[in-house]
């Protein structure tokens, strides 16, 4: 088997940056789900709008989407396809979630976010560095005599 250059292991500075961002997102997710989870309470008297199972709710949601993020975060570093997928999803799903907000809210202040969203999603899904950067080499097929 030939020698693989050390070139084609470096983790592209885009994906270290990204992979960061999704680590450091996923601690804030992590921490505002525990407060929703721990303190309704006391968040219910910042916002009494809402009642403290929606903040209950809203945290579980938030304490999933950090673990997802801190596996997207991992697994960006360590080349998994996997978590270059779900990245890419992830951000196309927050493009459509900020632009439908930004529809029913009457405010143009997500722009900024949907176009960043749309950016990384689209290097993530069309990059020929970072799609060379996730192919892993294939073991040849071996055919059994019959």
């Amino acid at each position: 088997m030939e020698e693989l250059d050390s070139e084609s292991y470096k983790i592209p500075i885009e994906i270290k940056v990204l992979s960061i961002f999704y680590y450091v997102g996923a601690i804030f997710s992590l921490l505002l789900g525990l407060l929703f989870i721990f303190a309704p309470n006391l968040i219910t008297k910042l916002f009494p709008l809402f009642s403290s199972t929606l903040f209950i709710v809203a945290g579980f949601f938030s304490v999933v989407l950090g673990i997802f993020g801190f596996f997207i975060g991992y697994g960006l570093r360590k080349r998994k396809n996997s978590a270059r997928t779900l990245a890419i999803i992830f951000v196309f799903a927050s493009a459509l979630l900020n632009i439908c907000l930004m529809i029913y809210l009457k405010k143009t202040g997500s722009i900024s976010t949907i176009i960043i969203s749309l950016s990384i999603g689209f290097y993530l899904l069309l990059s020929k560095r970072v799609k060379a950067f996730f192919v892993k080499e294939q073991e040849p097929m071996r055919f059994k005599n019959y």
